[in-house]
């Protein structure tokens, strides 16, 4: 049986989706019919500009960029909007502690305040109605369309993970690429997170200790939703107290997501892991493709990062 909600939706019609019911093992073989599905609720967009890249003239130009574009878009859609002011009222005591292990290497803990600023709004809206979903985006990303809706996005993530923990088949075009998540106890029908992976490949960098070279799975938790409620929490202070070692704290908070899905399948279930462009465009050209969501420049030195967004031509006003 197919079961339809009664929804209201005040900012855009929802999508439609078509899905093949019944038949075995969710094959093809049931009957097609249109579903339309149920808004996600109130989304809240977090980020923070600090650091080395912004205290230059045109690192401050390109930041300011980067911050309106997040705030305009916003704004467009209703959403509430955490930057570094808020962080800052914050001060220590409003923030989770960090570990031992954290302070261990030069600019180590620096790389998890996006963590500890992540576990204290989960903690403040964890039963509100107020937010339901956090979307981290990194300092060196923004919005590039406007016209493409956070809560379209949404809607289409969390059904595709519906649908596959219910091994019914959504986006068969796009099935390949999908990572299903695993069958757990849980039986959740929203996933806690939602991030992205671009590709394995080998990288190579150089830190206090040594030069390092190795075949990379690469994750990326420069753009993702986290689900603001008991459970959201629950698995974000996992990720916190996820041991990294020091020789791999260059993107610290990033290795030990990776270190805690792989080691921990009902971590793994509760998450939905989606080809890269469907959540952000990593930016390695000099033009932006049509209808990018999100358009993301991480790993770059500071002066081509610049020249990046500037060459986006998102930003006249700044430049």
């Amino acid at each position: 049986f197919l079961f339809v909600a009664v929804i209201n939706y005040d900012i855009i019609d929802l999508p439609k989706y078509k899905f093949f019911v019944g038949g075995a093992g969710g094959h093809r073989t049931g009957t097609l019919e249109t579903v339309y599905l149920q808004r996600p609720g109130p989304v809240a967009i977090v980020t923070l500009h600090m650091g080395r890249f912004y205290d230059t003239k045109e690192g401050e130009n390109a930041t300011n960029c980067l911050r309106e574009r997040k705030k305009e878009y916003a704004k467009m859609y209703g959403l509430k909007y955490f930057d570094e002011e808020y962080f800052k009222s914050l001060g220590e005591e409003g923030l989770i502690p960090y570990r031992d292990w954290m302070v261990e290497v030069p600019r180590k803990k620096g790389k998890f305040n996006k963590l500890r600023y992540i576990l204290h709004l989960l903690h403040k809206y964890q039963y509100s109605n107020e937010v339901h979903w956090l979307m981290w985006v990194d300092a060196d990303a923004m919005f590039a369309d406007y016209n493409i809706s956070i809560y379209r996005k949404l809607d289409t993530f969390i059904n595709i993970y519906s649908a596959y923990r219910q091994q019914h088949t959504l986006l068969d075009r796009l099935s390949f690429r999908l990572r299903s998540p695993k069958k757990d106890k849980t039986n959740l029908k929203e996933p806690l997170m939602i991030l992205a992976k671009r590709r394995n490949r080998w990288m190579w960098w150089e830190n206090e200790f040594r030069q390092i070279k190795r075949f990379v799975d690469d994750w990326n938790d420069g753009v993702f939703f986290i689900r603001a409620s008991p459970e959201g929490y629950a698995f974000a202070r996992k990720w916190y107290d996820t041991f990294v070692h020091p020789y791999d704290y260059f993107w610290a908070d990033q290795k030990a997501l990776e270190l805690l899905l792989k080691g921990n399948s009902e971590a793994m279930s509760q998450t939905l892991l989606l080809p890269q462009t469907m959540l952000s465009m990593i930016q390695e050209f000099w033009y932006i493709k049509n209808n990018t969501w999100v358009v993301h420049f991480p790993g770059k030195p500071s002066e081509e990062k610049i020249n990046m967004i500037r060459n986006t031509g998102l930003c006249p006003a700044y430049f």
